[in-house]
């Protein structure tokens, strides 16, 4: 049987994890957002975008993961 305790650390420890992750997603669409409004169009700048957005995208499963860890915690 868990503890109080132990289940409090690992509930924290995943709310960091979702915090964290949603910053950087947020952080990565800003700089993609700002690349945009250069007006610049070349393929550096595009792929640039499109890597910024995939990994923002990626951060987004992480997100979703650990809140569905969080759920079955709770749970338990």
């Amino acid at each position: 049987m868990r503890s109080i305790a132990l289940g409090q650390a690992e509930y924290e420890q995943l709310m960091d994890e979702i915090h964290g992750y949603c910053q950087q997603a947020r952080e990565l669409r800003e700089q993609a957002a700002a690349l945009q409004q250069t007006g610049l169009t070349d393929f550096q700048v595009s792929e640039k975008i499109q890597q910024l957005l995939n990994h923002a995208k990626h951060l987004d499963t992480q997100t979703r993961a650990r809140s569905i860890r969080l759920q079955a915690a709770c749970t338990v």
